[in-house]
């Protein structure tokens, strides 16, 4: 009689089973809106199955849960990026993230944005992420492999719109921004005739691009640095600074201007051992060809634009006018 009730339940137990694998996997859902979830590094699949449910790809978390531990597929989800589709079938979610499958996306990189911000940006995007990016730009190999002379590969990833895959190596997103830097680099070069080293040109330009608000000002900017480095003054640049701190400022105080570090060009003389940012065509350009002028100060009047000043009695008078006003 035993043996017999206990037949019954594992036949009762394998006919649900059937039935629910029947209903989740043949039985389709309704057309409904796509939703796109990128899954992190490292989740367990308690919180794999909570962000499904939060995102609304899933209603039932637990049933997610369950058949990933029937089918003992834990250990075989994927990260990445996804495009799924609004209250799936849990059965057909936990496919889906077997496959991770790639599809085309549109990334435009904004000039002067830091290997850092590159990194967020393409891991929101779900091409690659953040971390395995930045580990990619300071790989000692990856630097040598292309020509780039710094510890990382800050400077020499050209700002542009780019289509790439998600869930893209970095090795290949990096290759594809480094090369565009090369083309665009080499091509201003053979334009343009200059006796500054390249490292002395890619800083510099770095710095032009975080300093200067509109391109129209850049080859002036440019020619107020070189002037102080020909005289072997200090750069003075907040830029620099900033670059030094976890988040830009609107205003730099004094304790800022003090910071220790080779960067704070209101301490030392020279360029920063690195470039500071990524920069765009225009900085690159405004270096190469600035025009020679008597410029050894500027300051801004309103957040955008410049005033620039042969000496330093005229730099604070015209301070002390918009001061005034």
């Amino acid at each position: 009689m035993r043996k017999e009730k206990k037949t019954d339940f594992f036949v009762l137990l394998f006919l649900t089973f059937l039935f629910l694998f029947y209903h989740q996997v043949f039985i389709k859902e309704k057309a409904n809106k796509k939703i796109e979830i990128f899954i992190p590094k490292n989740l367990t699949l308690t919180q794999i199955s909570q962000l499904l449910k939060k995102k609304g790809v899933i209603k039932r978390d637990y049933l997610f849960f369950f058949y990933t531990k029937i089918f003992l597929k834990e250990k075989n989800l994927k990260n990445g990026y996804y495009q799924l589709m609004e209250n799936m079938k849990e059965l057909r979610v936990l496919f889906a993230l077997l496959k991770r499958y790639s599809i085309p996306v549109w990334v435009t990189i904004p000039e002067g944005f830091t290997i850092k911000e590159i990194g967020e940006l393409l891991e929101k995007k779900g091409i690659c992420y953040k971390e395995d990016f930045i580990n990619y730009c300071v790989n000692p190999d990856v630097l040598k492999k292309y020509n780039i002379p710094f510890p990382s590969a800050e400077g020499f990833l050209f700002p542009d719109s780019y289509q790439f895959f998600t869930n893209s190596p970095p090795a290949v997103v990096f290759d594809k921004m480094c090369r565009r830097f090369w083309e665009i680099y080499l091509a201003l070069k053979r334009k343009y005739k200059t006796n500054l080293s390249d490292s002395t040109i890619i800083i510099l330009a770095s710095i032009v691009e975080k300093e200067a608000k509109i391109d129209s000002e850049k080859p002036l900017i440019a020619s107020v640095f070189l002037n102080r480095l020909k005289k072997e003054m200090r750069l003075e640049a907040c830029a620099t600074i900033q670059y030094l701190l976890e988040k830009r400022k609107k205003r730099l105080s004094k304790e800022d201007l003090k910071i220790s570090s080779l960067y704070n060009t209101y301490l030392h003389k020279g360029l920063p051992p690195t470039p500071i940012c990524n920069p765009s065509k225009n900085s690159l350009e405004a270096v190469l060809n600035s025009p020679k002028t008597d410029y050894y100060y500027f300051f801004t009047q309103n957040g955008i634009t410049h005033i620039f000043s042969k000496t330093f009695e005229e730099h604070r008078k015209k301070l002390q006018i918009l001061t005034k006003n």
